[in-house]
């Protein structure tokens, strides 16, 4: 797949972990897992978010996710990290932001270092 979705992500990685935002209401299509495994033979980590998990039913949302992450496995070893999302009811609200926290201190961490070398 490659092309600018890739070198997109390329880019967002320099400024932070990316995250890869899937609507879970949607069906797995080949270009959706074309582009996570591109990310992922290309070495790009990112965290795959899983959005509107409150329009299907608890036990539906679960399976869609199982059933994406049963494709991954066929070519990832490991999965990347993955959160379940809605903001109609705020899951995964704390996960996204505890991320975004710790790529930000990372981030005033390096700057600190970088300007006091």
């Amino acid at each position: 797949m490659g092309g600018n979705a890739t070198r997109i992500f390329t880019k967002a990685q320099q400024s932070g972990l990316p995250f890869c935002s899937y609507r879970q209401s949607n069906s797995t299509t080949k270009i959706d897992l074309e582009f996570i495994n591109d990310l992922g033979q290309q070495g790009i980590p990112f965290v795959l978010i899983f959005t509107k998990t409150d329009k299907l039913s608890k036990g539906m949302a679960s399976k869609q996710i199982t059933i994406f992450n049963n494709e991954l496995l066929k070519n990832w070893e490991a999965l990347p990290l993955t959160i379940a999302t809605s903001s109609e009811t705020g899951l995964g609200r704390d996960e996204v932001l505890d991320i975004i926290d710790s790529e930000n201190k990372g981030f005033t961490q390096e700057a600190t270092t970088s300007t006091s070398n």
